[in-house]
């Protein structure tokens, strides 16, 4: 494949800079929306706390309303913190997203759903969502997630009020000055993220430390493999994961067929694609086995545990795969570089992902995902557009050629050893 050098400033990708008068007026009318939204948001929300709770007050609420690929990540130190402190029913706070995982790994005491958006957006489901975290009456609330975000879990943390509020000082890209001083009052305690702790898996192991007094023995997560999916072909596949949980985290199609297409003609693999949302006509081009809408997590789970290599976007397959020990290879932009791409080398793995980026890296990575450049509605970011396939396609082939297929421990979800007495913050309170 041939392929063109891009030329970033002063347009970066090709894409004009936000900086036309028209956006600069629409920016304006959306942040003057976003203030008188804010408003009743403070008003929703200090009603919602007015809720009664329980007496006295028990069980940890665990508050992760992220992706599965985050609740995945943290597996490993929300086990920890279950095994340091077994008496503790548990109060999960997640994405609706996560519900399948959730219930077939973490099982919950309680289980609350949220969706970000909506959560963001309507009011009336906002205030009952609170009051109901309101009501569970627990007396540990922890906010393990980097990627805090002030209207989210900084308002989901107030609404529990527990006794004991334990959080993560958070990402400067996320959390204005202003958010941060009125949210840092809504914790009882703040766990600093050192330099160290650059991939997400590390911090929730530090933050796991904090809170228990002593370091998980795992750190990343690993799942039992099951049996063999039967919709897959019965020779060596990979699997095409081309949906993401936003349109502007997700690699063009098209870049994915053509990938595929090169990857298929040099190994003889099959192809399987995946996804939770049909997509008619996507296998088309090319023989591929479309599983789109047609796999719930658990077969999703086997159609990745039983492939040769993955080939997906900055999502939740990607860790999935890793966990299975599936070699995967991810194509991410530069939103939060580092935070999920790679896996860190201070912890062994059978089959660390690999990531494929843009190149030359820009100047504007590390942007929260708050591109400066254009962008058409449902379409990519220019840092995710702009990967061409033959990178991606080199990727994966070294990914098949050095990844070694080791099967994970038959406990599953990382789970650290039981026996550990705590001796930390939770056995103090």
């Amino acid at each position: 494949m041939e392929t063109t050098a891009p030329v970033y400033p002063p347009t970066c990708f090709g894409a004009p800079l936000l900086a036309d008068p028209a956006g600069t007026r629409r920016a304006k009318a959306r942040a003057l929306l976003r203030g008188i939204r804010d408003r009743l948001v403070i008003v929703t929300d200090w009603l919602a706390t007015r809720t009664p709770a329980p007496h006295p007050r028990r069980g940890i609420a665990v508050i992760m309303p992220h992706g599965l690929g985050d609740l995945l990540l943290l597996t490993p130190a929300l086990t920890h913190i279950r095994t340091c402190s077994p008496a503790e029913p548990v109060v999960l706070i997640c994405s609706a997203a996560a519900k399948d995982y959730a219930e077939l790994y973490v099982k919950p005491d309680i289980l609350i759903l949220i969706d970000r958006v909506r959560f963001r957006r309507d009011l009336i489901f906002r205030m009952r969502t609170l009051a109901s975290i309101a009501r569970t009456g627990t007396r540990i609330a922890l906010q393990p997630s980097y990627n805090r975000e002030h209207l989210i879990e900084d308002a989901l943390v107030r609404a529990t009020g527990a006794d004991q509020r334990i959080g993560a000082d958070g990402s400067e890209i996320l959390i204005s000055p202003a958010e941060r001083f009125r949210g840092d009052r809504w914790y009882t305690r703040l766990v600093d993220s050192s330099p160290e702790s650059r991939h997400e898996s590390d911090y929730y192991g530090t933050f796991a430390t904090a809170v228990t007094g002593i370091p998980p023995s795992v750190w990343l997560p690993r799942l039992p493999r099951p049996a063999r999916h039967g919709a897959v072909p019965a020779n060596p596949y990979m699997v095409l994961a081309c949906q993401a949980s936003s349109p502007v985290k997700a690699w063009p199609e098209e870049k994915f067929i053509a990938a595929a297409e090169a990857i298929s003609a040099q190994t003889g693999l099959a192809l399987v694609m995946v996804g939770s949302v049909p997509r008619p006509g996507s296998a088309a081009r090319v023989n591929i086995v479309d599983l789109c809408g047609k796999t719930d997590l658990a077969a999703l789970i086997a159609v990745l545990a039983g492939a040769s290599v993955v080939l997906c976007n900055d999502s939740a397959p990607v860790h999935l795969a890793a966990a299975l020990g599936v070699p995967a290879v991810a194509v991410c932009g530069g939103g939060i570089p580092d935070r999920y791409l790679p896996y860190p080398s201070s912890h062994r793995h059978p089959a660390p992902p690999r990531l494929v980026t843009v190149d030359p890296v820009p100047p504007c990575f590390g942007c929260g995902w708050r591109c400066r450049y254009a962008a058409m509605p449902g379409a990519p970011f220019a840092c995710v557009a702009g990967v061409q396939p033959d990178r991606v396609v080199s990727a994966v082939l070294l990914a098949l050629g050095s990844a070694p297929r080791a099967t994970p421990p038959a406990n599953g979800s990382g789970e650290s050893p039981a026996s550990h007495p705590a001796r930390g913050f939770l056995a103090d309170t």
